[in-house]
């Protein structure tokens, strides 16, 4: 079993009968100095009642340990009494569909719950019902699934269950962030400070774009997305703040940057705070905003005009030179290039990958 059934927490009745028997008191005279009956005080230290705020008080004056340290013990003794009745209940149903669909071995792997080696179903259930913050599993889905509705999402398809894993842990991340008022004039200026960063390989350039966002008043979270999610982008409010978040599916800069600029196109094109991005009865209204926020993305990375130019003047030839060239001209690093051309149908998926920046999540 795991550290959740293991852990032992003392009883503060363990602690009183120590200081009774170091001040040689018996439960008879307890009661008489208390001013209790002797069976209350029985019950008080076999654990059957709670020790209560005005007995913890009295207590103080009589074995000489404050009556907070007292209170303490007994609401970290009575809370693990409750973990471990909770556990023992999670026991009792199939959990493996659960821990399969909410990928919660992944999310141990990743340290987004603490769970030891050897943790049971039930023990593992119960980390996920923290981590999304509702007593039962049934409540995840009431809680947050409404919210895939609040989000733009830049997505092939997912399983509800992962998906809101990974929106959940960006939701943790964001809020650790400190950032700035939100002003749209001031984040499309500082956009430009990004856009100058299309040129670097290194993976320095994802702090710099938090730190830019942070500073104009948007969250910024990249985390992996969770098998089944098939996310590559979200974007949502925290407050009066936006949010994008990225998966860095694909693990390469050319996925990225259309990723990110993509949701960076629902913020400056589509967004008002509170308004549901994804609506099932709305579809088309919905494939009309993702359309717009391709275009957004496209046109912020490279003009379609430019682009569409060179593609008529190289449509023959297109060679690894030429991308390098035409990339340094216009500010980008070569490799978007190649995935936009791969895209386009103008280069085999297969060529020039060794153009792109690739990345890796590590542990």
């Amino acid at each position: 079993m795991g550290s959740l059934v293991t852990d032992y927490f003392v009883p503060t009745s363990e602690l009183i009968k120590e200081r009774l028997e170091i001040y040689n008191i018996s439960q008879k005279e307890l009661a008489i100095r208390l001013n209790m009956s002797e069976k209350h005080i029985s019950e008080l230290l076999n654990n059957k009642v709670l020790l209560t705020m005005d007995m913890a008080v009295a207590l103080e004056k009589v074995i000489n340990i404050k009556y907070d340290v007292l209170m303490n013990y007994e609401i970290k003794y009575r809370g693990y009494l409750e973990k471990k009745k909770e556990i023992e209940q999670l026991e009792k149903e199939d959990l493996t569909e659960i821990c399969s669909k909410f990928q919660i071995d992944f999310m141990r792997k990743k340290k987004w719950i603490n769970l030891p080696d050897g943790s049971s179903k039930a023990e593992k259930v119960y980390e996920l019902l923290k981590f999304f913050g509702v007593k039962r599993v049934e409540n995840i889905l009431p809680v947050y699934a409404n919210r895939v509705y609040e989000y733009s999402f830049k997505e092939d398809g997912y399983s509800i269950e992962p998906l809101l894993v990974w929106i959940r842990k960006c939701e943790i991340e964001a809020r650790k962030q400190e950032v700035n008022e939100y002003n749209k004039g001031k984040f499309e200026e500082a956009l430009n400070d990004i856009k100058k960063l299309m040129e670097k390989e290194d993976v320095y350039i994802f702090s710099q774009i938090k730190s830019i966002c942070n500073n104009n008043g948007v969250y910024f979270v990249m985390e992996e997305a969770v098998p089944n999610s098939k996310v590559r982008g979200a974007f949502t409010w925290i407050g009066e703040n936006p949010v994008i978040q990225i998966s860095l599916r694909y693990c390469s800069n050319d996925h990225f940057w259309f990723a990110f600029f993509h949701e960076v196109g629902h913020l400056i094109l589509h967004a008002k705070k509170s308004q549901n991005f994804i609506d099932y009865q709305q579809k088309d209204l919905n494939i009309k905003r993702e359309l717009e926020a391709d275009k957004y993305s496209r046109n912020t990375i490279l003009s379609d005009e430019v682009y569409e130019n060179f593609v008529k003047q190289e449509i023959k030839n297109i060679s690894r030179e030429k991308i390098k060239k035409f990339a340094k001209i216009n500010s980008i690093h070569p490799g978007i290039l190649v995935g936009r051309l791969q895209h386009d149908g103008f280069l085999p998926w297969s060529r020039y990958n060794e153009l792109k920046q690739q990345y890796e999540w590590v542990e």
